[in-house]
């Protein structure tokens, strides 16, 4: 066996390295969308629920639907599909109800389900207007059990006998009466449906069970609502669209990943183009993106032991200035002469180098100390790219 030169030996730990660092983003790397990497961590008992409605409240895990006639169908067929409309609608819903990926469906502004009920049942007397100091005094008690034992000979004593003992000021009736006269659509409702017949629609609205900001489970969510529309028989005479925050989520991500990995491929072939046109040798092409490959992985990696998780934009914006790791050996090889060889020119370009090093670390250093878990990981995964070049 010959003696293991210097090379052989960088070669092999950087070959331990790739085995290592393909290892790691194998089995410890975890890609999240969620948006809240990018919000600052809160501090407050008022900022902690802030930041838990954004990412799991109701209102980001509302969908709203619009269900249309199509264009061509709508002027002809106006009044027989309107009751095609609520047909359509009915059937809709007790699909979507069947997939158990919401844990509300409605498409009528009666539509309250019990546990919805229940809820406004327990918390009747915050959300009731007739509460007062004195409502639970004695005399007040007495004048309320006194009303509701003049009803029990009305047509309605069934109903208020239900709970007579729990709520004896029927309170709960005045809370569901407060929610029907404020409803926004008392003049739209066809069969206890929401339609808005002069344009044709009917309207459905759902909430999640998860969260409205895991854009993944959510992009396959709405995915599942779209399938079972299209599963309808009556679904080629109309269109299904989709409104919430979660669908402008889902779009936004998808349109930035299709940009991304548009300018990506077309930065990538430039780069190679323009290295060919420097060079002329697919050889040199080759060694020059081997940095670049290796600080992608290495960077990886490290963000990966250090959160577990790495969210999406972090790779986004993180790929792109990772470019400059193939500023290295395009130095390197723009320095090399006839007779020197790369070692010694190395060693002379060095410090320069070393200089772009630390003042490029230097700049992502700042943004470890943030407060945005997402800053903080893409400033992790760029330092770790400004390596000296072996």
């Amino acid at each position: 066996m010959g003696v293991i030169t210097k090379p052989k030996v960088i070669l092999a730990l950087w070959l331990a390295t790739i085995v290592a660092g393909l290892w790691i983003v194998t089995q410890h790397l975890q890609v999240t969308t969620r948006v809240t990497q990018f919000m600052p961590q809160a501090q407050s008992t008022g900022g902690r629920f802030l930041l838990d409605q954004l990412q799991s409240g109701a209102g980001s895990r509302l969908i709203l639907m619009a269900i249309s006639q199509r264009k061509d169908l709508h002027q002809h067929q106006q009044k027989s599909d309107q009751q095609t409309l609520v047909d359509i609608s009915n059937s809709f819903t007790r699909l979507l109800r069947k997939t158990n990926l919401f844990s509300e469906v409605n498409n009528g502004a009666g539509a309250l389900d019990k546990t919805t009920l229940d809820i406004l049942f327990r918390y009747r007397y915050l959300l009731s207007p007739a509460i007062t100091p004195d409502y639970f005094s004695t005399t007040h008690l007495h004048e309320l059990l006194t009303q509701r034992y003049a009803e029990l000979s009305s047509p309605v004593a069934a109903l208020s006998a239900q709970r007579l003992g729990q709520d004896p000021g029927n309170d709960f009736f005045v809370v569901l009466s407060r929610l029907q006269s404020q409803n926004p659509l008392p003049d739209s409702l066809q069969r206890g449906v929401w339609i808005a017949a002069k344009k044709g629609m009917a309207f459905v609205l759902v909430k999640t069970r998860a969260d409205g900001f895991v854009l993944d489970q959510q992009q396959a969510i709405q995915q599942r609502i779209r399938s079972v529309f299209a599963g309808l028989d009556e679904s080629v005479a109309f269109t299904l669209q989709l409104s919430g925050p979660s669908v402008i989520a889902v779009d936004t991500k998808s349109q930035i990943r299709h940009d991304v990995q548009l300018l990506t491929i077309i930065a990538s072939i430039m780069v190679m183009l323009l290295l060919w046109l420097a060079y002329r040798s697919l050889l040199i092409v080759l060694v020059n993106i081997l940095p670049l490959a290796t600080a992608m992985l290495f960077a990886s990696a490290a963000t990966a032991l250090v959160f577990h998780e790495v969210h999406g934009i972090t790779f986004a914006f993180g790929m792109t200035i990772l470019g400059v790791a193939i500023d290295y050996p395009i130095h390197v090889f723009s320095h090399l002469s006839g007779t020197d060889n790369a070692t010694r020119d190395m060693q002379r370009i060095w410090p320069t180098l070393r200089l772009g090093v630390f003042t490029s670390c230097s700049g992502y250093l700042a943004l470890v100390a943030t407060d945005f878990n997402g800053l903080t990981q893409l400033a992790i995964l760029c330092i770790k790219t400004k390596r000296k070049p072996k």
